[in-house]
């Protein structure tokens, strides 16, 4: 049972602060008391001879010095509470159920730094973005743009592509760690939609993206970077086609294979030499590259390896 629906009003139990108890009526306040848990409550207030419930005030002396504050604390706390409960028992949480608190409530939507918009982009909770991207006082460029890298690290792709439509954002900030993440992820579709942005760098750390998805083989992430021109696969003495060869994706080695800039005889052909994969040593096997820089006997040592391979089970 809730709170309101139990005891009549709410005061503050300081006597210099008179008009802090008298707002404690206001509608909003009211509202949030009936959504909050009374557990929660108890926490906060302590009830007296005359029948009221009045707020502890050691429990928020120094801590909010206006009735906003409070409500704000209030609401933070239910909806924690409430996601929380939601997500772990696996139901869907009802945007409008929370919008519909928040506009009623009048908060202040920038509250504790920015904490709404960043808990909301974290969950990929769409529609309550949306909403608080609609309020001046909201930045969701806050914290190196903590907003936008929280939908990014949980996959909310919707979310990402609204805070990316604010100027303010910089998908590229702090080194470009949500595209890194990304790659790392293979969430494709978030790689394909931050590659839109001119702020993002995919040839960040030495061409660190295609070097990573040639290492875990995520073949539609190396097909969207070699169409970009910044990217060069040849970075870092090719490690792009030394890591896709070493792990056996034919797959990304063949797409490699075609960029003019990938040399797979690099380091005296030290990639076909130590590729234990046969079918991606025949292939680089027919490349020029590798076949000029071959000699006689390292070719038939590496035949002979083949025919063992062929044979391993």
């Amino acid at each position: 049972m809730k709170y309101l629906k139990l005891f009549e009003s709410y005061r503050i139990e300081c006597d210099d602060f008179p008009d802090y108890g008298h707002e404690l009526s206001n509608k909003s306040i009211r509202i949030l008391l009936e959504v909050v848990s009374a557990d929660f409550l108890k926490n906060l207030t302590i009830k007296v001879d005359d029948g009221y419930y009045y707020f502890k005030w050691d429990r928020i002396y120094n801590k909010f010095e206006t009735f906003s504050e409070l409500r704000d604390y209030i609401f933070i706390n239910w909806f924690y509470s409430y996601t929380y409960k939601i997500s772990k028992n696996k139901k869907q949480v009802f945007d409008e159920d929370i919008l519909n608190i928040i506009r009623k409530t009048e908060l202040d939507l920038s509250f504790d730094n920015n904490w709404l918009i960043i808990v909301s982009s974290e969950r990929g909770q769409y529609e309550i973005v949306r909403h608080l991207l609609k309020d001046p006082n909201v930045d969701p460029s806050i914290n190196k743009n903590s907003p936008f890298k929280w939908a990014v690290y949980g996959g909310h792709l919707r979310t990402a592509e609204l805070l990316l439509m604010d100027s303010r954002v910089n998908p590229g900030d702090d080194d470009n760690e949500p595209f890194k993440i990304s790659v790392i992820r293979g969430d494709t579709m978030m790689v394909e939609l931050l590659l839109k942005s001119p702020k993002v760098d995919p040839s960040y750390s030495k061409n660190f993206s295609i070097r990573i998805a040639s290492n875990k083989g995520f073949v539609d992430i190396v097909k969207l970077l070699l169409k970009d021109p910044r990217v060069d696969p040849s970075d870092l003495d090719n490690e792009a086609i030394k890591e896709a060869s070493k792990n056996g994706f034919m797959e990304i080695v063949e797409l490699l294979l075609k960029d003019p800039r990938v040399d797979p005889s690099v380091n005296n052909n030290e990639i076909v030499k130590s590729c234990e994969h046969r079918y991606i040593v025949s292939l680089l096997l027919k490349n020029k590259k590798v076949r000029n820089k071959l000699s006689m006997i390292d070719y038939l040592k590496i035949k002979l390896k083949m025919r063992l391979l062929s044979h391993v089970i």
